[in-house]
């Protein structure tokens, strides 16, 4: 009987801690979701600034911007003491970071240069190579 408490004892405390690594993992696939998101508010910010040269339409990427950088710091936090999920945010915060100034940049020469510049850079699909690397 001594043996069935202890088999069933150590049969709940390894249901918990699993019930914690599931937990855990949908909390960072959950902020990868979100970071995602957020990349893709920013760039549609842009894209909708290029098209009309309106700042009404730079919204979703001012707010987006900010939120970016928080939500890797959270997911870094989320990630300590794995290597290999550290060097794969590492990555992806390199390919955010490569994005925002590229979508700076867009925003900045439609200002100063007018749409067909901006329109160009736009156009050689370099979002959907970030979404596809991300």
């Amino acid at each position: 009987m001594l043996v069935t408490a202890a088999i069933g004892a150590v049969g709940t405390v390894t249901l918990y801690d699993s019930e914690a690594e599931v937990q855990h993992s949908n909390e960072v696939y959950t902020g990868l979701e979100r970071l995602l998101s957020l990349a893709r508010d920013a760039e549609s910010g842009q894209r909708g600034y290029v098209i009309t040269g309106r700042d009404e339409y730079l919204q979703p990427y001012l707010q987006a911007e900010p939120q970016i950088g928080a939500q890797l710091d959270h997911l870094d936090v989320l990630i300590k003491g794995s290597p290999v999920q550290e060097q794969r945010l590492a990555q992806l915060g390199g390919l955010l970071e490569a994005k925002r100034r590229e979508l700076s940049s867009v925003i900045e020469l439609r200002r100063t240069q007018g749409f067909g510049p901006a329109q160009a850079i736009v156009l050689n699909d370099s979002g959907r190579t970030f979404m596809d690397r991300a």
